[in-house]
């Protein structure tokens, strides 16, 4: 499945660059985002823009209170804490080539508005400004 997904961004218009036998790096629009692929499940596919923020660009809470926001109120996206940086993950397992491109249009475009929403959130904290909960 990793050869069939790998062709299917380059005919999306993507160029992807091989990181690891199992990631890729490749952009869209301004976002720099990872694929990665699983050796032991063929079929099972993360994207993600890792580091969206590191934690200690802001206050211990408010990166939690972020992170857990974005984990409650965005759909098929979701945050972990890598290392010192907030990545933003879309994990799908493939199970079918019926559909495929469909199917990665969606996680990049969800992946993207997930981070995109997440830079806007920053912005608000940096700026002293809170989100009415």
């Amino acid at each position: 499945m990793k050869e069939k997904v790998k062709e299917i961004m380059g005919e999306l218009g993507f160029i992807i660059n091989e990181l690891a036998e199992n990631a890729y790096a490749f952009d869209f629009e301004q976002l720099h985002c990872l694929m990665m692929f699983n050796s032991n499940d063929k079929e099972y596919v993360q994207f993600c823009v890792p580091c969206l923020i590191e934690r200690n660009e802001i206050d211990d809470a408010e990166f939690n209170k972020l992170m857990d926001y974005l984990n409650s109120e965005l759909k098929y996206v979701k945050c972990y804490e890598i290392g010192d940086g907030l990545s933003m993950f879309y994990e799908r397992y493939l199970d079918s080539e019926i559909g495929l491109e469909k199917v990665i249009k969606h996680v990049i475009n969800w992946l993207a508005a997930g981070a995109l929403e997440a830079y806007r959130l920053i912005q608000n904290i940096k700026n002293g400004e809170s989100e009415k909960e």
